[in-house]
C-alpha cells in the first residue's frame, strides 16, 4: 500500500474545500463524519475517492460495467457482481486483512427499489421519479483520508499509477466549477410538498391494514421539492452539501456525483459495519426508531429526552424492528453468536434525538459484507415488520418509488470490510427544465398507537435540515 502525506494548505485541509476542483466529476465523492462521530465512515476518518478503475451501474432495469451494457439485472444479479469483482480485486491485488477502515474497494450506492432483484415478490415495485440509476458504484485503487482530529491529511493507494491518477484530479482547477462558500447558493423560487391531508390520510390507511393483520408497522414516507432556477447543480452541489452537513453534522454525510446529479445525504443512521477480527467478520447493525425535535432551552430539551426515553410507542417500535434485523442477521451469521449490544439507546443530534439499538453477530465462512448487504436489504427501519409485506404496502400507499432515499451508501473495502448508512435525510439533486431541481424525502414508523397528526409533525421536524436549506418554514 502506499501512502503519501497529502500538502494541503491553508483553507484545502478542509475536506469540503479540497472536493472543489471535482465538482460535477462522474464518480467523484465524498464521505463525511460529523465532529466526535467515532461510528462514522471511517472512525474519526473522512473519504475523499474520484477516477474509479471500474464502475458498475444498474440503470432502466440494465447493467452496465465500465459504461457496456450486459444485459437485464433480472438475468444478471447485481449484487453478484458486486461480490465477485471485489473478490476478484482481492485476489489480483493482494490485499492484506487487517483491521481498518477503508482504503481501496468500492464507494456508490443502491437505491430503494434494488429489492426487486433480491426478492422476485417485489419486482414490480413502483420505479422511483427522475432519473439516477438503481445502483452506482465505482470501485477504487486510491483515497484521501482526512483525520478530523488532527485536521491531517493522507492519499493511500494500490499504487504509484494510481495515487498519480487521484493527485492530478485534485490539482486546483483541474475539473471544477464549484464555489465552496455559502454564497454560491441561489434561494429556490418555490418549494412543493404533498398536503399534510395526503400523509395524515396514508397514515389512517396504514394503521388500517395494521387492524386487518396484514402488518405490525411500516415506514410512511413524504417526498418533498425546491426548485432552483436557472441553477446548474454541478456548481449548486457543494454549497448545498457543505450548509446540509454543517447544520446538523451527522455521522454518515455523503456527497456522490454521477452524470444525471448529486446525492447530497446527512444521514445518522448506520445500517451495517462489517469489521475484520482475529476469528473472523464481526456484523454490526444500528436500527434507529424513535423521534423528538431538540428544545433551546436544556431544561425542555431534557423533558423532551425523558418523553421520547419513556414513550410506550417507540419503544415498542424500535424493539419490533430490533427483532427483525436480528433476524435478517441470523441468516448470515454463525449460530448462537448474535448479541443485543445496546436497545433504545439516545443518541443526540444538532436538530433530534433518536432511540438507536445495536446489533451484532459473527458472520459465517464463505460470506461476506455484500452477502450481509442482501440478506438485510433495505433496512427494517425504513421498511417495516414483516418486511416483504410491509413493502408491498408501501407502494401500495406511496404510489411512487424512492431511489437512494431509504436505499443504502456505503463503502466495501478490498479487506472485506465495510461501512453502510441507510440513506435518510437525504436528497437528489439533479437538472430540470427550470434549473435544478432538489428532491428529499422524510417520514416515519407507523404502529397501531400513532397519532396522525404527531407523526405529520416528526416528518416536519425530521426533514429541519433541508427545509432551512430551502427556504421551507412549513
Amino acid at each position: 500500500m502506499i501512502e503519501r502525506d497529502f500538502p494541503f494548505t491553508d483553507h484545502r485541509t478542509d475536506p469540503v474545500a479540497a472536493f472543489a476542483p471535482l465538482a460535477g466529476q462522474p464518480f467523484a465523492h465524498l464521505l463525511r463524519g460529523g465532529a466526535g462521530a467515532a461510528h462514522s465512515w471511517g472512525g474519526g476518518q473522512d473519504i475523499l475517492v474520484a477516477a474509479p478503475a471500474s464502475t458498475l451501474v444498474v440503470r432502466g432495469g440494465q447493467v452496465r460495467i465500465d459504461g457496456r451494457d450486459i444485459g437485464p439485472a433480472s438475468a444478471n444479479d447485481p449484487l453478484a457482481l458486486l461480490r465477485d469483482r471485489l473478490a476478484m480485486r482481492r485476489r489480483e491485488r493482494a490485499v492484506s486483512s487487517e483491521s481498518g477502515g477503508f482504503l481501496s474497494g468500492a464507494v456508490g450506492y443502491l437505491a430503494y427499489e434494488m429489492a426487486r432483484y433480491i426478492e422476485p415478490v417485489l419486482s414490480d415495485l413502483p420505479p422511483a421519479p427522475g432519473r439516477m440509476p438503481e445502483m452506482a458504484v465505482g470501485f477504487y485503487d486510491a483515497a484521501i483520508l482526512f483525520d478530523r482530529e488532527t485536521g491531517t491529511a493522507k492519499l493511500v493507494a494500490l499504487s504509484e499509477e494510481a495515487a498519480d491518477r487521484l493527485q492530478q484530479t485534485l490539482e486546483p482547477g483541474s475539473t471544477g466549477t464549484a464555489t465552496t462558500g455559502q454564497g454560491g447558493i441561489r434561494q429556490p423560487e418555490n418549494t412543493t410538498r404533498h398536503d399534510a391531508e395526503d400523509f395524515i390520510a396514508a397514515v389512517e390507511a396504514c394503521k388500517a391494514r395494521i387492524l386487518d393483520g396484514s402488518i405490525f408497522q411500516a415506514n410512511i414516507t413524504r417526498r418533498l421539492t425546491a426548485t432552483f432556477r436557472d441553477a446548474d447543480w454541478r456548481g449548486l452541489a457543494l454549497p448545498l452539501f457543505r450548509c446540509l452537513h454543517e447544520a446538523s453534522a451527522s455521522p454518515f454525510g455523503a456527497m456522490l456525483q454521477f452524470e444525471e446529479g448529486c446525492v447530497l445525504s446527512d444521514s445518522p443512521e448506520k445500517f451495517l459495519e462489517v469489521r475484520p477480527q482475529e476469528d473472523g467478520f464481526k456484523a454490526i447493525a444500528e436500527p434507529v426508531k424513535g423521534t423528538r425535535r431538540r428544545r433551546d432551552d436544556p431544561a425542555e430539551d431534557r423533558a423532551v429526552i425523558d418523553d421520547l426515553l419513556g414513550d410506550e410507542k417507540d419503544r415498542a417500535e424500535n424493539v419490533m424492528i430490533t427483532d427483525l434485523v436480528r433476524n435478517d442477521l441470523s441468516r448470515v451469521c454463525r449460530d448462537h453468536s448474535i448479541r443485543e449490544e445496546a436497545v433504545c439507546e439516545l443518541q443526540s443530534f444538532a436538530g433530534v434525538h433518536h432511540l438507536v439499538s445495536r446489533v451484532s453477530g459473527m458472520v459465517r465462512d464463505g460470506l461476506g459484507a455484500v452477502d450481509i448487504v442482501r440478506a438485510s436489504y433495505p433496512c427494517g427501519s425504513i421498511t417495516g415488520a414483516p418486511k416483504i409485506r410491509a413493502m408491498q404496502v408501501i407502494a401500495d400507499l406511496e404510489q411512487q418509488g424512492r431511489g437512494v432515499y431509504c436505499g443504502a451508501i456505503g463503502w466495501f473495502d478490498d479487506r472485506g470490510g465495510a461501512m453502510v448508512s441507510v440513506p435518510i435525510r437525504t436528497g437528489v439533486l439533479e437538472p430540470s427544465e427550470a434549473g435544478a431541481v432538489l428532491t428529499y424525502g422524510t417520514g416515519g414508523g407507523i404502529t397501531v398507537l400513532s397519532d396522525p397528526q404527531a407523526e405529520y409533525q416528526e416528518t416536519i421536524d425530521k426533514s429541519g435540515p433541508f427545509r432551512r436549506l430551502t427556504g421551507d418554514r412549513q
